[in-house]
């Protein structure tokens, strides 16, 4: 497992200053409700260039498609506990609802050990303010003392993780689905998808 938490920082911390000085900061575009949409629209090819041509730069084992590179980040709770120094997360469960997210509350800190993550996207909470992207979306595939949250999808601070790539290409997920599906141009009348 290489550790890819700066590449992760640089990519998070792009998209924050690309909302807030080019969008968010802009008074006319701000009343526009349709940013989201093309800030959408540009996050699968600044994560194409700011985390995956970094990656394979330093990776014997890149995949061919970019699908496959979906379940190979995991994010690791990384904040020593205060009693036993055991590393752990506070995790914050999600559920949608229609295209919207909503808190189902606090899962509470997990411990390393105890919970498999896997990285799905930035998140801010208002749509249109001013955006710090303080949060990853994660899947729990596996919660070792509570299974049924596998599957689930949740927040945990990009301050209380690392996030780690797979580059032996040898594991793979088990539960649902976790990244979105994003089509981009990479050339006239041709396009890639990232799913």
């Amino acid at each position: 497992m290489q550790d890819v938490t700066e590449i992760f920082q640089t990519y998070r911390l792009t998209l924050r200053q690309l909302w807030n000085d080019r969008f968010w900061g802009d008074a006319e575009l701000r009343r526009d409700w349709s940013l989201e949409r093309y800030v959408d629209l540009v996050k699968a090819p600044i994560f194409l260039a700011l985390v995956l041509a970094k990656i394979e730069a330093s990776s014997s084992s890149v995949p061919e498609s970019l699908a496959s590179w979906a379940w190979r980040f995991s994010v690791v709770p990384a904040v020593p506990d205060s009693t036993d120094g055991t590393l752990s997360a506070d995790l914050t469960l999600l559920r949608a609802r229609g295209s919207c997210w909503d808190s189902e509350g606090s899962i509470g800190r997990v411990r390393k050990s105890a919970v498999s993550l896997e990285y799905v996207d930035v998140f801010e909470w208002g749509n249109l303010g001013y955006r710090d992207h303080r949060y990853y979306r994660v899947l729990i595939v596996a919660a070792k003392d509570r299974p049924e949250l596998a599957g689930s999808n949740a927040l945990v601070e990009v301050n209380e993780v690392r996030v780690l790539f797979d580059d032996s290409g040898t594991t793979r997920r088990t539960a649902g689905p976790r990244m979105e599906t994003f089509e981009i141009q990479t050339a006239p009348g041709r396009s890639g998808i990232i799913s």
